[in-house]
């Protein structure tokens, strides 16, 4: 039985392999490479969906051009990339950071680098130049082509409002850095003689840059013409309008660091010299800052509070409590300010010599450090001494706190006790605390005793 088992075994054998090729083939292609091909799909599928999700995608993935166009777009997506010139702000950080490190090693021998590289893989129709509009910086080795470099120029130029030669006169070095210029004036170590001269011409360079010639500033008039476009530029209208106008701006402007380099770096002095008008002008009206030791002089200082009470309205001490650090800000006494640390202390020093001078009476409070000195809180009490008719010893034990706070003793009062107070401005007598803390003491009818004497039996004119 054995025997003819296997006898018989080859022909269904044979029937077998028989049946599977006829099972092989699918729509006439054989299903091994079916099964290849749709093997060969699932791993593409799997390894878009590895980049996608930061992972590292399977070997070749990264070959596929339509995978890596696929990448760039959806890196667009997600990093917000509504403009071309957004470009400008993607670093290769961000392209890993979105699973991209792959599409990166794929360029890495790129000429202009791995991201210039991925860009113009994605977008065909793009020039090595428009990359640069797009990314504002050069690639290593860009600035080498003199083609590259002259459109560049063209690019920057269109940005700098440049239309033809004689308007790089008023283009200024920080100005051309400033607009993405920085790398190719390297290539011409800083110089935008040698640059102009290289990429426009030396007649069209001699003729951008000969609006300066040496000697140009000692001219009054230049320097008059330089300042009064800058009042075009800025919208000045009156003096303190100035204070818009930094160093900084000053520089942009083409020859500007040489002619703040005439006076010193200060533009002050530069307003005072081309500006008649400006000698009438006061340098807090018209500057931010001041130079250095302006405010030493007593006259100025005085001089600016005087100008300040003309324009608030300022006639007694009284009327300097509607007056508030903002309001000095404002007309360009910070730096006189900082002086004094506040403006209590500024009054004092600059009007307190006046007889009828309470500078008490010209804030709404006074600084803490004022109950600092006994010689304050004495006359405090002496004033209240005054103000409530107190004759004796004893009728201090009938002031309430309430009186004192009505006659602005709070900032006193935290720092120091009542009794601790008349032991200054009375040290020759002795005082009971604990009856000075006493809660009621009639201090109202006091009061009222003290205003019907003074009008029944004091003596009136």
């Amino acid at each position: 039985e054995w025997r003819s088992r296997q006898a018989g075994r080859p022909g269904r054998q044979a029937e077998a392999r028989g049946g599977m090729d006829k099972e092989t083939r699918v729509a006439g292609v054989p299903l091994l490479q079916v099964q290849l091909l749709a093997l060969l799909l699932l791993l593409l599928a799997m390894g878009g969906a590895a980049a996608a999700a930061g992972g590292r995608a399977v070997r070749g993935y990264w070959a596929v051009e339509e995978n890596r166009r696929a990448f760039v777009e959806k890196l667009a997506e997600e990093l917000d990339i509504k403009m071309a010139e957004d470009w400008q702000k993607v670093e290769k950080q961000h392209v890993k950071e979105h699973g991209g490190s792959g599409i990166l090693r794929h360029f890495t021998d790129h000429p202009l680098g791995s991201v210039f590289g991925m860009l113009l893989d994605a977008y065909p129709e793009l020039t090595e130049a428009d990359v640069f509009r797009y990314r504002r910086r050069l690639p290593k080795g860009f600035t080498a082509d003199l083609e590259n470099r002259r459109t560049v120029l063209g690019q920057l130029a269109e940005g700098l409002g440049v239309k033809e030669a004689k308007d790089w006169a008023q283009v200024s070095t920080q100005r051309f850095q400033g607009a993405g210029g920085t790398t190719l004036l390297q290539f011409y170590d800083g110089s935008m003689s040698r640059l102009l001269a290289d990429l426009v011409g030396e007649e069209a360079a001699a003729e951008g840059r000969r609006s300066h010639p040496q000697g140009h500033w000692a001219k009054v008039e230049n320097r008059r013409e330089f300042v009064g476009r800058l009042e075009e530029k800025f919208c000045i209208v009156e003096p303190r309008d100035w204070r818009r106008v930094k160093n900084e701006d000053v520089k942009q402007e083409a020859g500007g660091s040489s002619l703040l380099a005439k006076y010193n770096g200060s533009f002050w002095a530069l307003l005072q010299d081309t500006l008649p008008e400006s000698k009438e002008w006061s340098e807090e009206q018209c500057r931010a800052t001041v130079s250095k030791g302006y405010w030493d002089s007593l006259e100025r200082r005085r001089a600016f509070f005087g100008r300040l009470a003309e324009k608030k309205g300022v006639r007694t001490a009284k009327d300097w409590a509607s007056v508030t650090t903002a309001d000095i800000l404002e007309e360009g006494g910070g730096g006189l300010l900082g002086r004094y640390g506040n403006i209590h202390l500024a009054l004092a020093d600059i009007y307190g010599e006046g007889k009828d001078w309470d500078v008490r009476l010209c804030r709404p409070s006074v600084p803490g450090s004022y109950w600092d000195d006994d010689k304050n809180v004495a006359a405090f009490l002496y004033e209240v001494q005054k103000k409530l008719s107190i004759k004796s010893k004893e009728d201090w034990y009938r002031v309430s706190r309430r009186q004192l706070l009505e006659h602005k003793a709070s900032g006193l009062l935290s720092k120091m006790t009542l009794c601790q107070a008349l032991a200054i401005a009375f040290p020759n007598e002795r005082w009971n605390e604990d009856e000075l803390r006493i809660a009621s003491k009639r201090s109202t009818q006091r009061a009222l005793f003290r205003n019907i004497h003074s009008i029944f039996v004091e003596p009136r004119m």
